[in-house]
C-alpha cells in the first residue's frame, strides 16, 4: 500500500535519523514495493491506512432544522512484525598507514645553516703609499724654502773670512708648508679604488696646517669646476683659488686615466692656468705615472706619483696585462677595492691598474663598497683562471678568504661552491664538506621540511648564485641544488634549463598540487607537449597520448636515432619493431601490431612507396 502523505497537524511517528521522502523513493527503485514496507520501518515510518473525510449531510426542512451526522473512523490495528534484517555499514577496525620514508640520500638539516667557523684573519687595506714614505716627497713638492729665526752662523763666518761688510746678518732657511692649502678630491668613478687613500691625505695634511688654513673641495666627472664642502648652510661653494702663494693639492688623476672623457683634461688645464695666473702653487698626487698626462697639464701642475718609478704599463696597449688582472678575480662575487689591490700587486701591476679594471666593460657596477662583474664574462674568463699556475692560484684564494672573513658565510660559500676541482683541492678539507652541507640545510629550509623557514633573500640569493655558474661544476650534480633549483624556478615560465643528471622522479610530490596532465600530438615532424585544457578541440595533429605528473615534472629525452632505420631493407636486419617483413611483386613491406588497454593486439601492413610515384 502506498504510503500516504501526512498533514503537519496530524499526528505521526519522529523518523530516526535524518530520512526523508528520498530514501522511500530509492528503496522502492530498488526493492519494489516488497521492500517498501521493511524499508519504512527501519527508518522510522509508520504506514498510516487511507484516513476516512468525515462525511456531513445537512438536511433543511421546512421549518430549517438541520440534522447533522458524522461517522467516526475505525481504531488502527497494531501488528507486530519481526524486525528486518538489513544491510549497513559499521567501523570495525582502523589501520594506519606508515608515513613514506624520504628519498633524499643524505639527512635533512633543518637546524640553521652551517657557520663557517674557521676563519682566517680579517685583511686589513693595504695603502697605496705609507705616510712615513709618501712624507718626504710631500715636504719636497709642497714646502718652500723660507728664512727662519735663527742666524746662519757658518755663512757669517765665510763672509767675515772673505772680509765681506754684513750690512744684514743671514738667517738659515727651512722649508714650510705655507699659510693656505686647499685639498681637491676627485671622486670621479674611475677612480673609486683610490678613494680611501684620498682621505688617508687629507687627514693626514690637516694635522700639519692651522684648521682654519685648510679648505676641502670636491669634483668628479659631471662637474666642470670643484665645489668647497664643509662650509655653512647657504653659503657660495663655487672654488676660487687661495691668496697668492697658497698650495693647491689636487688627489686625482687629471684626467689622464679617463678612457672614454677625452676632454676630461681640459678642465684642469684651464683650472691650472687660473691657479698659475693667481700665483699659487699647483701640485698633483697622481696614481698613474706622470707620462700619462697631457703635455699641457705639465705647463701648469707639478706631478707627483703615489708610487715610485715610471711604470711598465703602456696606456695605450695594456689590455692584455688587465684581462690577467680580470682571469684573477673569476672566483669572486664582489670586488672590493682592497681585494683589488692585493690581486694587483700579486701580479706586479701598477696602481693605474685598478682604474682601468674598473672602467673595463665587465663591470657591471662599481660601487666603492664592491664592484661587480658581469656574470656572462666571468663564465668566458673561467678557463683563464684555472689555467693560472697552482701557487698562483693559491695565494689568489687566501686572499679571497681573507676578503670574506669579515662577510656572512654565504657570501664565501657560494664562491668556493663554484670551483672547479682542482682548485677546490686548494682549500681547507673542512670548507669543502662545508659548502656541501650549507646547500644540504638551505634545501631543507626553502623546500620547508620540519616546519623550517628559509631566510630571506635566499631565493633571490641562488639566483645570482645561478647566474654567475655554468651549471658544469660538482655541486650542481647534488640532488640537493636540484631540490632548490626546482623550488625556486617551480612557477617559471619559458625553456629553463635543467642542471644536469637531473631526475624528475627525485622531486618530492605536493600533496596538495593537483596531477598534471600533459597531452602529447605530432604535427607533421614535430611533437607538441601541451597540457591538456588547451587542446581540447581536434586539431591539424594525430594524439599519441597522455602524461601525468605529480610534482608538476616531466623529463623529455630524445631517443638515440638508429643509423640502420633507413636502410634495414638492403642490410637484411629488420627493425626492433617489425613483426615481419619481406618483398614481393609490388616492392618491401612490413608488418607491425601494438596492443590496446585489453591487450589485444592491432596487427598493420605497410608499404614502401617511392617518392614522387
Amino acid at each position: 500500500m502506498p504510503m500516504n502523505r501526512r498533514t503537519f497537524d496530524e499526528t505521526r511517528t519522529t523518523p530516526q535519523g535524518a530520512c526523508g521522502w528520498a530514501d522511500l523513493v530509492r528503496a522502492l527503485d530498488l526493492g519494489g514495493p516488497a521492500l517498501l514496507k521493511d524499508m519504512a520501518a527501519v527508518l522510522g515510518w509508520e504506514e498510516h491506512p487511507p484516513s476516512i473525510q468525515r462525511i456531513v449531510q445537512l438536511n433543511i426542512s421546512e421549518t430549517i432544522n438541520a440534522k447533522l451526522t458524522t461517522e467516526s473512523p475505525p481504531e488502527p490495528e497494531v501488528v507486530s512484525r519481526p524486525l528486518v534484517d538489513v544491510p549497513f555499514w559499521r567501523l570495525e577496525t582502523v589501520e594506519y598507514l606508515q608515513a613514506p620514508k624520504p628519498t633524499n640520500n643524505g639527512p635533512e638539516l633543518v637546524a640553521a645553516l652551517p657557520e663557517w667557523t674557521e676563519r682566517p684573519a680579517v685583511a686589513i687595506p693595504q695603502p697605496l703609499a705609507r705616510w712615513p714614505e709618501l712624507l718626504p716627497r710631500l715636504r719636497g713638492t709642497l714646502a718652500r724654502k723660507m728664512e727662519s729665526r735663527d742666524l746662519d752662523v757658518p755663512a757669517i763666518v765665510c763672509r767675515l773670512g772673505q772680509g765681506d761688510s754684513l750690512r744684514r746678518l743671514p738667517h738659515r732657511s727651512c722649508r714650510r708648508w705655507g699659510t693656505t692649502l686647499h685639498v681637491i678630491e676627485d671622486r670621479s668613478d674611475r677612480l673609486t679604488p683610490y678613494w680611501r687613500d684620498q682621505t688617508m691625505i687629507r687627514e693626514r695634511l690637516l694635522r700639519l696646517f692651522p684648521r682654519h688654513a685648510v679648505r676641502h673641495a670636491l669634483i668628479d666627472e659631471g662637474l666642470d669646476h670643484p665645489l668647497f664642502v664643509g662650509l655653512p648652510r647657504g653659503a657660495d661653494r663655487r672654488y676660487h683659488p687661495p691668496p697668492p702663494g697658497g698650495l693647491v693639492l689636487v688627489l686625482g688623476d687629471l684626467g689622464g686615466l679617463a678612457r672614454e672623457d677625452v676632454g676630461a683634461s681640459a678642465n684642469w688645464e684651464r683650472l691650472g692656468q687660473c691657479l698659475a695666473d693667481a700665483g699659487c702653487q699647483a701640485v698633483a698626487l697622481l696614481p698613474q705615472p706622470a707620462a700619462w698626462c697631457s703635455p699641457m697639464i705639465g705647463r701648469y701642475w707639478r706631478l707627483l706619483s703615489w708610487e715610485r718609478g715610471p711604470g711598465a704599463l703602456n696606456p695605450k696597449h695594456c689590455w692584455r696585462e688587465i684581462e690577467t688582472l680580470l682571469y684573477l678575480l673569476v672566483p669572486t662575487a664582489r670586488v672590493e677595492p682592497g681585494l683589488l689591490r692585493d690581486l694587483r700587486r700579486l701580479v706586479g701591476l701598477e696602481a693605474a691598474a685598478e682604474s682601468l679594471v674598473w672602467q673595463h666593460p665587465a663591470v657591471t657596477s662599481t660601487s666603492s663598497v664592491a664592484a661587480t662583474l658581469n656574470p656572462e664574462d666571468l663564465k668566458r674568463w673561467r678557463t683563464g683562471f684555472e689555467g693560472q699556475p697552482e701557487r698562483l692560484r693559491k695565494q689568489v684564494l687566501d686572499r679571497i678568504r681573507a676578503w670574506r672573513a669579515r662577510l656572512p658565510g654565504e657570501v664565501y660559500l657560494g664562491e668556493a661552491a663554484l670551483l672547479d676541482s682542482d682548485s677546490q683541492a686548494l682549500l681547507p678539507v673542512g670548507e669543502r664538506q662545508l659548502c656541501h652541507d650549507f646547500f644540504v640545510a638551505l634545501n631543507a629550509q626553502i623546500r620547508g621540511v620540519g616546519g623550517a623557514t628559509a631566510p630571506r633573500g635566499a631565493e633571490e640569493w641562488f639566483l645570482r648564485f645561478e647566474q654567475r655558474s655554468t651549471k658544469q661544476e660538482a655541486i650542481w650534480r647534488t640532488l640537493p641544488l636540484h631540490r632548490i633549483w626546482e623550488r625556486v624556478h617551480r612557477h617559471d615560465q619559458g625553456q629553463i634549463q635543467p642542471p644536469p643528471e637531473f631526475k624528475p622522479e627525485s622531486i618530492e610530490s605536493d600533496p596538495d598540487q593537483p596531477i598534471t596532465t600533459v597531452t602529447i600530438q605530432q604535427e607533421g615532424k614535430t611533437l607538441v607537449f601541451a597540457p591538456k585544457i588547451e587542446i581540447e578541440e581536434p586539431s591539424a595533429g594525430s594524439r599519441l597520448g597522455t602524461i601525468t605528473s605529480r610534482n608538476g615534472l616531466i623529463r623529455i629525452d630524445p631517443l638515440p636515432i638508429d643509423p640502420d632505420r633507413n636502410t634495414f631493407w638492403r642490410s637484411g636486419q629488420p627493425p626492433s619493431w617489425a613483426d615481419d617483413w619481406g618483398t614481393d611483386k609490388y616492392g618491401h613491406w612490413v608488418i607491425f601490431s601494438v596492443e590496446n588497454q585489453e591487450e589485444d593486439k592491432i596487427t598493420q601492413r605497410m608499404r614502401w612507396i617511392k617518392p614522387a610515384t
